[in-house]
């Protein structure tokens, strides 16, 4: 008997332009409810997070610390989601997000 785990995989546009600071702290500042329901369900999870910022970074995967993206073998992963969530004001108000594959 072949055993299937569920997976599911979450990618975050974060939108980086002016004024969505307020916007991207809430996030960041919820995403310990929202990874929740993920630690402790027997899902294979993924989580990554892109800028749709088409000027400077341009669809990339954000990274903290060399960490692409986050599963449950990622420690404090509520820190390291904040660090690649939180890309400030500065993007350009054109939206055309390009992804990169995540792994």
């Amino acid at each position: 008997m072949q055993v299937t785990i569920p997976s599911v995989d979450v990618l975050w546009g974060i939108d980086n332009s002016c004024p969505m600071i307020e916007e991207q702290i809430s996030l960041t500042d919820n995403f310990n409810e929202f990874v929740g329901y993920f630690v402790n369900s027997d899902l294979d999870y993924h989580i990554g997070v892109v800028s749709i910022d088409w000027k400077d970074r341009r669809g990339k995967l954000q990274v903290s610390n060399e960490v692409k993206g986050i599963d449950d073998t990622v420690a404090n992963s509520t820190e390291v989601f904040k660090e690649m969530a939180v890309l400030g004001t500065d993007g350009s108000a054109y939206k055309k997000a390009l992804v990169q594959r995540f792994c």
